[in-house]
């Protein structure tokens, strides 16, 4: 099974250039969360900036038709190791699920769609503040 990921904002781009786009992302069927963060880590630790925060959006447990799951949420803690080993903040905020809270030493819980980008606005300030 490929990886497919969509980059809906480039670093460069500003969040009001592209909003209307959030909308549009969509699941293909299977989650192999470690992989998809080891992605955006490499992306992240490319950047210039001294302070670099990841905030995954995830709606349960790291799943694959052909793969065993214990090994998905072993690379997945590996990988969420990793990132804050090499100082990157990793938030998680399970998307009607707590499942995050297993893997993310920062994490929330929405129940409702249309709070995600409060919480995601909410859990940054927080962040900054410390």
């Amino acid at each position: 099974m490929a990886l497919h990921h969509t980059v809906v904002k480039s670093f460069k781009e500003n969040y009001l250039q592209i909003r209307e786009l959030i909308p549009l992302i969509y699941s293909r069927g299977a989650n192999v969360d470690g992989e998809s963060v080891e992605w955006a880590l490499k992306r992240l630790s490319e950047q210039r900036e001294e302070r670099k925060i990841l905030f995954v959006l995830s709606d349960g447990k790291p799943s694959c038709y052909t793969c065993d799951r214990r090994l998905l949420e072993e690379n997945l803690r590996e990988k969420i190791s990793e990132g804050e080993k090499a100082g990157i903040e990793i938030f998680g905020i399970g998307i009607c699920s707590n499942h995050p809270n297993l893997y993310y030493s920062s994490s929330e819980v929405v129940y409702n769609l249309e709070e995600v980008p409060i919480k995601v606005y909410q859990a940054l300030l927080k962040k900054i503040k410390n």
